[in-house]
């Protein structure tokens, strides 16, 4: 079901939206799910576009996470791996992730992992959560080198040369919404992405409920 306002002072603008109850009681039998809001926002290559479901379909995405992370399989339900980047902020078995446990050292373990058919410009990546307890500690690199690679240090390993580039600078996640920006690599194009720890601990505390990503 959708229900949808529209603002009919469509000439000013405010640092703050709210939308307040006029009458009516509550209940607890529906799941919000997801509010939506639109702007006169335009884009620009340091926002980027965000890719969407159909996008990721069109690249052949993969997506990949840490060991570490639960499948949450419960009732018969499993995380789908798909619905972490479908859009949606579900806090349910289905739509999201969560570490299996609480205060294990995560550091060179990488989070999120995402595997593209060819070369694409990633500007950012924003990760939401249900809450603001932290996770960790974490930047974005990418790769163009094929293999069995997401848990290999960034450095010259194995005799390997440098396997992944850093493109952003780290960023703790003690917020509801975290942002990583190629800010380091601008304009470079990779396969591969990821996200990886560079310190801090893991939680079960939060749903981890979708990773965003934005192309040039």
């Amino acid at each position: 079901m959708e229900i949808i306002w529209k603002n009919n002072k469509k000439d000013k603008t405010y640092n703050a939206y709210r939308l307040l109850g006029t009458g009516g009681k509550s209940s607890d039998g529906p799941w919000i799910e997801e509010v939506e809001i639109y702007s006169d926002f335009k884009y620009t290559p340091e926002n980027g576009k965000l890719l969407t479901v159909q996008d990721l379909q069109t690249l052949e995405a993969t997506i990949f996470k840490s060991s570490h992370i639960d499948n949450y399989s419960r009732g018969g339900k499993e995380t789908k791996v798909q619905n972490l980047i479908d859009g949606k902020l579900g806090n349910n078995v289905e739509e999201s992730w969560a570490y299996k446990h609480t205060g294990e050292d995560i550091e060179y373990d990488y989070f999120f992992g995402l595997n593209l058919k060819e070369k694409t410009d990633v500007v950012k990546v924003v990760l939401h959560k249900n809450n603001t307890v932290s996770i960790g500690k974490y930047k974005l690199q990418g790769t163009n080198k094929d293999g069995n690679i997401w848990n290999k240090i960034s450095c010259d390993e194995d005799g390997e040369g440098t396997i992944w580039e850093d493109l952003s600078k780290e960023r703790g996640t003690g917020s509801a919404s975290v942002t990583w920006r190629n800010t380091l690599k601008k304009g470079q194009k990779y396969k591969r992405y990821r996200l990886i720890a560079t310190g801090g601990s893991s939680s079960s505390n939060p749903w981890i409920q979708e990773v965003k990503v934005y192309t040039k």
